[in-house]
């Protein structure tokens, strides 16, 4: 058996040594770069969940001012239907109770 001569055991220490340092060093690197993406991540995902509940909240906003996204009319619409619905029915009343004929609906 051989043995092997000091001065190489020596400098396959030191390589082996300093690639072990350069190999902690861009763990440390990948682990900050890790970091920040999953901070990046965590900010992105909530720009998103909050712009799903924008969408959302444009959805029902179509719908209520009657537009495309919504039903037909919307709920803009409903209250204008019921209004004059309203409107009618309260004129019928103030007409009969304030006419001046029995029962006459003025128009």
């Amino acid at each position: 058996m051989s043995s092997a001569d000091p001065e190489d055991t020596d400098q396959l220490i030191r390589n082996l040594t300093a690639q072990v340092e350069a190999n902690d060093i861009e763990i440390k690197e990948v682990e900050d770069e890790n970091a920040e993406l999953e901070l990046e991540n965590s900010v992105l995902t909530q720009e998103i969940l909050g712009t799903q509940g924008g969408v959302g909240l444009l959805d029902d906003n179509d719908f209520l001012a009657g537009g495309e996204g919504g039903d037909e009319g919307g709920y803009e619409n409903l209250v204008v239907e019921e209004e004059e619905e309203e409107g009618e029915e309260g004129g019928e009343r103030e007409n009969v109770r304030g006419g001046g004929g029995a029962g006459v609906e003025e128009q």
